[in-house]
């Protein structure tokens, strides 16, 4: 599974990158996304993470079992390639 954060201030232009959100664990083995680029004047942040998992090409993508959730049945549509 991949991770990749995003930071706005404004939701029309986005930072990206290393240097703009990390993931770090909590002791309970939880995942946390966190921005490192300063909220300086504005007043809001708004923040997005984007997850892969990685895919077994051996089983067919029409094979609901593979998928523990309905929201994730529908992962060609997150532009996850296969």
């Amino acid at each position: 599974m991949t991770i990749a954060g995003r930071v706005s201030t404004n939701l029309t232009q986005w930072a990206t990158g290393a240097t703009e959100t990390v993931l770090t664990e909590d002791a309970t083995n939880r995942l946390i996304l966190l921005s490192t680029t300063p909220v300086n004047t504005a007043l809001k942040q708004f923040m997005v993470a984007t997850v892969a998992f990685p895919w077994d090409a051996s089983t067919s993508p029409n094979d609901n079992r593979m998928c523990p959730s309905p929201l994730f049945r529908g992962i060609d549509n997150l532009g996850i390639s296969t």
